[in-house]
């Protein structure tokens, strides 16, 4: 795969070795402490990391926005005086799978004597991407690293074809124009706009064998100096977030002085000018927002020392007045953040930017524990995000359409006190689960194991949840039994049973049941395998909601 993924020299985003495991700290609590509070998406050649977040480590981009502004971009930007950005349409929906072959060993000669590439290396990884999309060869899955992979070979044999292509009709690379790629985003520095429609042809041409075509309406054409609406727009927003969000420390006597001067109101006024001015839309700045938030929330919680706010004995009064001024002003500050970060959700309800609210209201909550705020104060922390989560999840309920995204903040809700428990009937409302005409609850057919486990961790075994559970039960008996009779079995299946075999909040009467249709009714091995206590895929208990989330920021490939 190294090798294969080597071949071509546009990219700016490929695989250079393997990762080699390291364990740090946190950047903000003692379990995992960090110099650097910024996160890669996946392992870089030239740092270690805190969590395998990929299997390989990548040259030399691990997030396209580093390319703006880095030294390539600038000494391109500098030689050459126009740049046309395009992508590939529908990229991995568009990958043929046995195109991985004819990439790696030539299509013709593939094509003119197959048997003999039976069992190679082309062969077998088009084999098994085929086998994990229910063998289909049109479109690989979405999200997997090894997807990622796949369609590079296929892109490096592409990048070299079009670099012979363009050398034949008399461009030279490095000279007359340079691409750089980065996965499915082309950007073409060239001399000369004229030379646009020859350059541009000739990569259509080398794409057009393996099935792909670009997207010329998304196509930019840029002239020096290069500056994009979004390049503006994130400018504008990191210079603003970093003047508001701001947690000064200034020294008084022996004593350390916080301030938040800023408001949600501001920080929201900072991010409306900037939309308004630069055109854009919120889903195409959110998930920016979110994560510059959370850096500089890890930025600025990591000033605070616990002795500034922390009173443990009797002090002078003196201290104890400064010291709750302190606490104020920090509370003040967590309160903007998690009000901003809400209004800039609910523009943008997606999937990326839910996971870095949850992990950033986690963040927070998590902190003021941490330096043993005033329960006071964690009170009004919490008050103030039940309404928003409640809000949002009332404003977007789970549905066929948006399941995920909604999950994510009913893991948020299900993180807060127990006496912030929803109701029965406004949970089913918050997850798609409707009453029928004779008033049974009926769980939705398009519910699923990361669903169903959420669910019923939230309930846990509150009793006023008793209907909800039943139902619950009877869709996993009737999902299982459905899938042990359809064609081909589905991953789902054991993620679904080991999982509703490990909750504790499940009486041992239904997983019986489920052990049943294996054929496991023996009571000694039933008990045997009931009385394991594995949790398999879920944490039932002692749920660090902040932790979790951080491995999920680690595991983020895209």
């Amino acid at each position: 795969m190294l090798y294969y993924a080597n071949q071509g020299e546009f990219s700016i985003r490929r695989p250079a070795r393997i990762t080699r495991y390291t364990l740090t700290r946190d950047s903000i609590f003692d379990s995992r402490r960090a110099k650097n509070t910024q996160t890669n998406e996946v392992e870089i050649a030239s740092e270690e990391s805190a969590y395998l977040r990929s299997f390989f480590v990548y040259d030399d981009f691990n997030n396209i926005q580093k390319f703006y502004g880095s030294k390539r971009y600038i000494d391109a930007e500098k030689r050459f005086g126009h740049l046309i950005h395009l992508d590939i349409s529908k990229c991995f929906d568009s990958v043929y799978t046995h195109s991985l072959p004819w990439a790696v060993y030539g299509k013709e000669a593939v094509k003119s004597n197959l048997k003999h590439h039976s069992r190679t290396f082309g062969d077998e990884f088009d084999k098994v991407v085929r086998t994990m999309n229910d063998n289909e060869t049109h479109g690989i899955l979405i999200g997997p690293e090894f997807s990622r992979i796949f369609a590079e070979i296929i892109l490096q044999r592409i990048d070299l074809e079009t670099r012979v292509k363009l050398t034949n009709a008399g461009f030279i690379h490095d000279v007359d124009y340079r691409i750089y790629r980065y996965v499915d985003d082309y950007f073409i520095f060239m001399k000369r706009s004229e030379d646009r429609d020859v350059l541009v042809r000739h990569l259509e041409g080398a794409m057009a064998p393996y099935r792909f075509h670009l997207n010329y309406a998304k196509e930019a054409h840029h002239v020096t100096p290069f500056m994009s609406d979004m390049s503006m727009a994130k400018a504008k927003l990191r210079r603003g977030l970093e003047y508001e969000l701001q947690l000064a420390v200034e020294q008084s006597g022996a004593s350390r002085v916080y301030i938040f001067a800023s408001s949600a109101k501001r920080l929201i006024e900072c991010y409306k000018t900037v939309l308004s001015s630069t055109g854009l839309g919120p889903n195409e700045l959110s998930n920016f927002v979110m994560a510059e938030v959370e850096h500089l929330l890890e930025t600025q919680l990591s000033k605070v020392d616990r002795s500034d706010v922390h009173v443990e004995d009797i002090v002078p009064v003196a201290d104890f007045v400064a010291r709750d001024k302190n606490r104020r002003q920090i509370q003040k500050m967590l309160a903007a953040a998690a009000e901003f970060c809400f209004f800039v959700y609910s523009g943008s309800s997606k999937v990326s930017p839910s996971i870095k609210l949850a992990r950033i209201v986690s963040l927070l909550r998590k902190f003021v524990r941490q330096v043993s705020l005033p329960k006071v104060l964690l009170d009004e922390l919490d008050d103030l995000v039940y309404r928003e989560l409640l809000s949002q999840l009332r404003r977007t309920p789970l549905s066929a359409e948006a399941s995920i995204e909604s999950l994510y903040l009913l893991t948020a809700l299900g993180d807060l006190p127990r006496h912030y428990l929803l109701g029965a009937a406004e949970l089913a409302s918050s997850v798609g689960i409707e009453r029928n005409e004779e008033g049974h609850y009926v769980v939705p057919s398009w519910f699923n194991v990361l669903i169903v486990s959420e669910v019923l961790r939230y309930m846990k075994d509150a009793e006023e949840f008793t209907e909800l559970r039943l139902c619950i039960q009877e869709w996993v008996f009737t999902k299982v039994t459905a899938m042990q009779s359809s064609h081909g079995r589905a991953a789902e299946e054991p993620l679904l049973v080991l999982n509703c075999l490990g909750c504790p909040y499940l009486p041992n009467t239904f997983k019986a049941s489920l052990l049943a249709l294996y054929n496991v009714e023996d009571p000694e091995t039933r008990e045997s395998i009931l009385s394991t206590g594995q949790k398999w895929f879920t944490g039932w208990h002692e749920f660090d909601l902040h932790d979790a989330l951080q491995r999920k920021r680690f595991q983020e490939v895209y």
